[in-house]
């Protein structure tokens, strides 16, 4: 979930993690461009130690009744839901722009004051290497633009340093 190897940022700082930001970025520099792998079909499982591979079990085999969903939550999971939603949003380039994460109103729903990727990010369905030069792309397009830690390339980096503070 990292932009950097955290171990490799100390390094280059000698030996001591960055304190601010603004040290951080000037260590970090800019990410590696995402490795784009597609695979046409999956690797081997491989030795399963004799154990027997099962097919999955059904809801109701698990014990769960009837599960018609008259609700649809507005926010599905996977990578395919988290590239439709990412693209959707670096669509407005005026608004990845201008950008400032202050700025936004947290209470709105229906149109978000973000992009709503954290949990896209958080959870690996989106890269967050990709995301970030999606944005560069749409900065590039762009005459100027919101500069980080408020701008949404500031956001990103901002929300993967917390990711990495977890572990």
């Amino acid at each position: 979930h990292t932009l950097f190897d955290p171990a490799e940022i100390i390094e280059k700082n000698g030996g001591r993690p960055p304190l601010t930001y603004q040290s951080f970025v000037a260590t970090a520099g800019e990410p590696p461009k995402p490795v784009m792998e597609k695979y046409s079909e999956l690797p081997p499982i491989g030795d399963t130690g004799g154990y027997e591979l099962l097919p999955v079990p059904k809801l109701e085999e698990l014990g769960y009744g009837d599960l018609s969903q008259e609700y649809i939550p507005p926010f599905r999971g996977g990578e395919t839901e988290a590239l439709k939603r990412m693209r959707e949003s670096l669509q407005d380039k005026e608004w990845v722009a201008k950008f400032e994460k202050p700025k936004g109103d947290p209470s709105a729903f229906l149109k978000p004051a973000t992009t709503v990727l954290s949990p896209y990010l958080k959870f690996g369905c989106l890269s967050a290497r990709y995301f970030y030069h999606c944005i560069q792309d749409v900065y590039r397009s762009t005459k100027t633009h919101t500069k980080p830690p408020v701008s949404l390339a500031g956001q990103v980096s901002s929300f993967v340093t917390a990711l990495v503070s977890l572990f």
